[in-house]
């Protein structure tokens, strides 16, 4: 019993020094498959059509200043987060600075009405889910 015991861990060993060996070697990783993940780093990022000055441009021609905050002299940058889709379409709007109920609304309607579709973000060649974040800035002047 004692022999095959030595037998069984000594088949063990050669077979993990020969993956060790494998790899050394230069085996190539399974390739990579995407699937339904959210990535926050990747290769190639999403971009709006024209890239960020398009996208800038935009949302300050179309800004609405709400009334209250104008009134009351609420100024700053609401921090929005959302997911550039496979097909381009936004999703998951999320607020990561907020600055007023009035302020906040405004830069969720914003990003919500941008027109057209993003160019999706890659990674080694395909295309993926990704995070974007964009500061929609309220200045009175």
């Amino acid at each position: 019993m004692k022999y095959l015991f030595f037998i069984i861990l000594s088949m063990a060993g050669v077979y993990a020094s020969a993956q060790i060996e494998d790899y050394r070697l230069g085996s190539i990783p399974p390739p990579f498959e995407a699937g339904d993940a959210i990535f926050s780093a990747v290769e190639v990022p999403a971009e709006y059509p024209g890239g960020g000055e398009a996208v800038k441009a935009w949302i300050t021609a179309n800004l609405r200043y709400p009334e209250t905050a104008r009134l009351n002299g609420v100024e700053g940058h609401v921090g929005v987060r959302f997911v550039v889709e496979k097909d381009g379409t936004i999703s998951h709007i999320h607020l990561t600075k907020r600055v007023s109920k009035e302020l906040n609304e405004e830069a969720t309607r914003l990003i919500e009405s941008l027109p057209e579709k993003w160019q999706p973000a890659t990674i080694d060649g395909q295309i993926v889910r990704s995070y974007f974040n964009i500061p929609v800035v309220f200045r009175l002047k």
